[in-house]
Order: structure tokens, then C-alpha cells, then sequence
């Protein structure tokens, strides 16, 4: 149990470093928010949302996926058993906060919401990489 609880642990904080680190390059340097904008806004945040183009979009994807896929890679790599569902439960995590931001943003595009079960199939695939090798240790 506590190998298991460590591997979550350490999928979720890698994962979301892959995750921040894609935002961040995408909200800082690739497109970056007007002076003055409050992140806190929503109504800055959605104004914002709306000029941007489907490249930050893509970008976005890729930050959630690569949340997913590191995330429940590591759960998968060194979790000691019950590695599929952990893995899954860094994907359905993902996917959650990917919904969570759809809804909160209503200048995001729709074809978006393809983020939602693409963190979930990511996921298992990062999973299925890892089946059959015996976790180290």
C-alpha cells in the first residue's frame, strides 16, 4: 500500500510539472496574456481564451496529455500492484481537470473536449507499456 500511495503521489507531481511547464510556455512565451490581465478574472481569462488560435489549443492538449501519459507512467512503472487502475486513476484525474477547465472556459473551443477521453486512453497506454515488467525493487 504505501508503494502504491508513493508511485500516485509521485505521478500526479510529475505529471502536473510536465502539465505546468506546457502552460507556462504556452501562457508566458508562446502567447502570452495582455498586460494588466488577472489569471483570477474569469471574464479576463475568457476574453483572453477567445483571441487565441487553435496552435495554444494544441498546446493545452498536449500539456494534458503529457500529464496523463508521465503520470500513469510512473504509477505503472513503480506501483507494486494494481497498476492498470492506478494508472487509469492518473488518467480519469487528468481528464476531470480537463473538464473542469472546458466548463470554466467557455471560449475554448469545442473540439476540445476531445482532451477528456484522449487523458483516459493516454493513460492506458502508458500502462500497456509497462504491462508485464516487474516493478523495480
Amino acid at each position: 500500500m504505501p508503494r502504491n500511495t508513493l508511485a500516485v503521489v509521485a505521478g500526479l507531481f510529475l505529471g502536473s510539472c510536465v502539465n505546468m511547464a506546457l502552460v507556462m510556455l504556452n501562457s508566458s512565451v508562446l502567447y502570452p496574456m495582455p498586460e494588466g490581465a488577472d489569471m483570477n478574472d474569469p471574464a479576463a481569462m475568457n476574453a483572453w481564451v477567445a483571441t487565441l488560435p487553435d496552435t495554444a489549443f494544441g498546446v493545452v492538449l498536449a500539456a494534458h496529455l503529457g500529464q496523463s501519459f508521465v503520470g500513469a507512467w510512473i504509477v505503472a512503472r513503480f506501483a507494486a500492484r494494481r497498476q492498470l487502475a492506478l494508472a487509469l486513476l492518473i488518467g480519469g484525474l487528468t481528464a476531470l481537470g480537463s473538464a473542469i477547465n472546458m466548463v470554466s472556459l467557455s471560449a475554448a473551443p469545442v473540439w476540445m473536449w476531445i482532451d477528456v477521453p484522449l487523458c483516459v486512453a493516454v493513460a492506458y497506454g502508458a500502462w500497456k507499456m509497462q504491462a508485464g515488467r516487474p516493478a523495480p525493487g
